[in-house]
């Protein structure tokens, strides 16, 4: 009666198996929160001037953030987003408005955090249709970034 209850070793591999092949994928595959941390954001939203590039942008204003989120889809899919309120509307924007802003969904630009909030700076892009405003930049138009 005994060995009736027992695993047997096949059993034990069957389930062992697909275990280590997971640890072994997450061994093996690269990890871009690990390669961002080696190399600094090349995109940036946070302005501290708007750049010559950015003029014919639809919507330019400045900005002071007042939250910075995460949005996910439960999966595994996240990326940040911030809540700021226009205090100098230059083009596309009424001055108070509140408006959504994608920091970015790609490892390594520019991503703002939640220390980020209280920050000012300018912003240039466009609403997309979720009406989240979209613009990065290059870094050297960074806020409070060295020369």
């Amino acid at each position: 009666m005994w060995h009736k209850r027992s695993m047997s070793l096949t059993s034990v591999a069957d389930i062992c198996r697909p275990m280590a092949l997971a640890v072994l994928a997450m061994a093996l595959l690269p990890n871009a929160s690990l390669a961002c941390r080696a190399r600094p954001p090349d995109k940036v939203v946070l302005l501290d001037t708007v750049p010559a590039e950015a003029q014919g942008s639809p919507v330019i204003a400045r900005v002071v953030l007042t939250e910075v989120y995460q949005v996910g889809d439960g999966a595994g899919w996240s990326e940040t987003h911030a809540r700021a309120r226009v205090i100098e509307a230059i083009k596309g924007v009424e001055v108070g408005r509140i408006i959504q802003i994608q920091s970015s969904p790609w490892p390594c630009h520019g991503t703002l955090n939640s220390q980020d909030a209280g920050k000012d700076g300018f912003v240039a892009g466009e609403f997309n249709r979720d009406q989240l405003l979209v613009g990065f930049w290059d870094l050297r138009y960074a806020r409070n970034q060295p020369p």
